[in-house]
């Protein structure tokens, strides 16, 4: 049997609300319908700025927002599986920047995903585990990225409003069999190429 190559997403957000929409209404779905076929790499850490003497993150919508991306990070850090992780991630987009301040927002997704809470409480809490997080998400964090969310399919900069498609095109062109997830119209055109 001959492998196929799943299609590669890096996506690097930040825990704030403008970039809730493409987590919750593209993403998450897309990873739902066809998570078998993504090799996702995802990147809590958005526009942030690094100071490696200084040894502080400086993230563009303050400090609520530098916290929320440490719990991100430590539950990444804690369940590397995307189908762990990515449901925590999901559920924090579904709620307010105001919930963002709050212990039991991240409880409560905690536990909606199955997550240990006090794992990733701990991660979050040591300062040293949590540095060393903000530096490898930096790290992560492509160079050219200018917005977020700064998503990239297939090494392409993807800038397009079906995603699920899209994802499913990328798939298929890298040798594999559009699954049941994917769009109708992609099989379809799948058939005919």
């Amino acid at each position: 049997m001959e492998s196929v190559r799943q299609a590669n997403s890096k996506t690097v957000h930040n825990a704030e609300i403008r970039r809730k929409a493409f987590i919750t209404n593209d993403l998450f779905p897309a990873f739902e319908a066809v998570g078998n076929i993504m090799n996702l790499t995802f990147v809590p850490y958005g526009n942030a700025q690094i100071d490696m003497d200084a040894k502080t993150v400086t993230c563009q919508h303050g400090d609520t927002e530098c916290s929320a991306n440490t719990y991100e990070q430590c539950a990444i850090y804690k369940n590397p599986a995307t189908a762990d992780h990515l449901p925590f991630v999901n559920c924090l987009s579904s709620k307010g920047s105001a919930q963002l301040r709050l212990n039991s927002t991240f409880e409560e997704c905690a536990t909606s995903a199955g997550l240990d809470f006090d794992q990733i409480k701990a991660c979050h809490d040591d300062e040293d585990l949590a540095w060393s997080l903000q530096v490898e998400f930096a790290g992560l964090t492509p160079d050219d990225h200018q917005y977020t969310p700064w998503v990239v399919l297939d090494g392409e900069v993807y800038e397009s409003e079906d995603f699920l498609g899209d994802l499913c095109k990328a798939y298929v062109k890298n040798g594999g069999k559009a699954p049941k997830g994917c769009p109708e119209a992609t099989k379809l055109r799948c058939m005919k190429d």
